[in-house]
């Protein structure tokens, strides 16, 4: 039984929910309000026992009690302007103190909100900050204790205080189990502030409602219920669409996919960031940072977006800073010592996301370092590859062969020469065109590099022109060779596109080069090999002429 699958609520279930509810915003009697609650809660608990549900059962219904009234707030006929949402944003500051005071852009809607009696100033301010802040702590015993001494006084005080003052409660009640409660008073507390400032009030209330819920295996039922507000609320950039986007973005990533987040994430960076907490802001810039670097692999945007959350978490340490200050001042030592295994929690928290921002970084610079170093080889292999042969170039020659030629010279190994030219090249495009004139000087690449050795340097000097760099040959055995190759491109048929036909090399070499230190040295040696194969043209060409004083 404790594996059976709690079933959704049926259509009916939920055309009855939506009734209550509408009944309940349309109520002006608080009594019959109360009535109408209980009637909701049946559907919860539909014993007399008022035993409390399973946790399963309370995410569903939460899940439907929620969608409904968003379903109804969002009509037209329940929607009143609301007045005073900007206290939602000052939770965000908490705690207020001479260190840390009430922001400029909110004091006057505070101010006008209190009738000019500043309810920061009460005695009751710091002791509800107080249980607030422990509450989010998770630190439940402290917090209901401090809670408890308020009851009487907050009932004939501010809104503001009678806000925070369930805030609180509920998120006590939701840590000690008593979901049942916790379901009254959030009913409780829609039907109030409803009445008192209309539906957008009423809108951020369910916010703070489903954030207190642990949806843990039913996230699913969270995605859900966020999905459930229109577009004209999301989209709209304010204080209540940056809290309905900051729930999404926090969805587990196999609820939501990257692309859709970011872009929940570039219009929550467009919001000022008064809407949002340091931390918020941290989480929102290292997704943003390890997006751009593991998906569109933009290497600024990745290290911008890293550094504004460095910044972002400098700022969530000098604001758990205060909350420590703030604590140590207000606390007494007996419940300093109760509270620190909590706020070591949030040390060990923000630490981890140090060390995890810390080696995401450093991950992203190594993978970005090595994406460069492999581009930057790219383009160095292009500056000196041939694009047509895939043959070095005349720029490796003078750029890369030095400390070759450098080691050559040192242990005495001679060097030799050779300058290639194809006879009568201009006929072949003349004949079959130039694309076979191209497919022409890459067979004849093909077959310099499997006819010569890997040692062997083989260049495409220019149009139909090759170069030869032999190291450690005898000039008979240069000789020898090159008349071997060029017997096998005069024998070589060359196929393209049906069309059969050979052609002829002529070869000019110089042989037991030493000195080959300098652009001097070498321009000389090429020159002598040019020389030699203007002799073998002269001579009538499909020859190999050794270049002589």
């Amino acid at each position: 039984m404790a594996n059976q699958k709690v079933p959704l609520f049926s259509a009916q279930e939920e055309r009855e929910l939506r009734k209550q509810l509408s009944l309940l915003l349309c109520c002006s009697q608080a009594s019959q309000s109360q009535d109408i609650i209980n009637q909701l809660l049946h559907f919860y608990v539909p014993d007399k026992t008022k035993k409390e549900p399973s946790l399963t059962r309370f995410r569903y219904f939460s899940a439907a009690l929620i969608e409904q009234l968003i379903i109804l707030l969002q009509d037209e006929q329940f929607l009143k302007p609301s007045r005073w949402t900007d206290f939602f944003e000052l939770l965000n500051y908490f705690p207020l103190s001479l260190e840390n005071p009430i922001p400029h852009h909110l004091k006057e809607t505070i101010s006008s909100s209190a009738n000019d009696n500043p309810f920061y100033q009460s005695d009751n301010f710091i002791p509800l900050q107080l249980s607030y802040l422990l509450a989010q702590l998770e630190d439940s015993d402290t917090a209901y204790s401090l809670l408890k001494q308020l009851k009487e006084d907050i009932s004939i005080t501010t809104s503001f205080f009678h806000l925070i003052y369930n805030l609180t409660l509920a998120r006590l009640l939701i840590l000690k189990n008593k979901r049942l409660d916790f379901t009254e008073l959030w009913l409780k507390l829609i039907y109030k502030y409803y009445q008192e400032d209309g539906s957008e009030t009423a809108l951020h209330l369910i916010l703070q409602w489903q954030k207190m819920i642990p949806w843990g295996k039913n996230a699913s039922l969270k995605k859900k219920v966020l999905q459930t507000y229109s577009s004209d609320w999301k989209y709209n950039k304010t204080l209540l669409s940056a809290f309905i986007l900051n729930e999404l973005v926090t969805l587990e990533n196999h609820l939501i996919k990257p692309e859709e987040k970011i872009r929940y994430v570039h219009i929550l960076l467009s919001l000022p960031s008064s809407y949002m907490s340091f931390e918020q802001l941290q989480y929102l810039y290292f997704f943003a940072g390890n997006y751009y670097s593991g998906v569109e692999q933009n290497f600024p945007k990745s290290i911008r977006a890293y550094h504004h959350s460095t910044y972002y978490l400098h700022k969530s340490w000098l604001a758990l800073q205060n909350l420590s200050q703030f604590l140590r001042e207000n606390l007494s030592p007996e419940q300093m010592v109760q509270i620190m295994p909590y706020l070591e929690k949030k040390v060990i928290s923000l630490a981890n996301q140090i060390n995890l921002q810390n080696s995401t970084y450093v991950d992203t610079l190594h993978k970005n370092y090595l994406l460069i170093s492999d581009l930057y080889h790219q383009v160095e292999a292009l500056s000196i590859t041939d694009h047509l042969t895939g043959l070095k170039n005349r720029h490796y020659l003078h750029n890369n062969l030095y400390h070759t030629f450098q080691l050559a010279v040192r242990h005495k190994v001679p060097i030799s020469f050779a300058i290639l030219d194809i006879d009568h090249f201009k006929q072949v495009n003349d004949i079959y065109g130039h694309l076979a004139g191209d497919y022409v000087l890459q067979t004849l690449a093909e077959l310099l590099l499997s006819f010569f050795r890997k040692s062997d340097v083989i260049i495409r000097y220019g149009g139909e022109e090759f170069l030869l760099v032999l190291f450690d040959i005898k000039k008979e055995n240069m000789l020898k060779l090159m008349e071997e190759f060029r017997a096998k491109i005069e024998n070589y048929e060359f196929i393209y596109q049906e069309n059969k036909f050979h052609i002829t090399i002529s070869t000019g070499c110089v042989c037991n080069c030493f000195a080959c230190l300098n652009d001097t040295a070498l321009n000389s040696y090429i020159e002598k090999a040019d020389k030699a194969l203007y002799t073998a043209k002269e001579a009538g060409r499909n020859t190999v002429v050794c270049f002589t004083e």
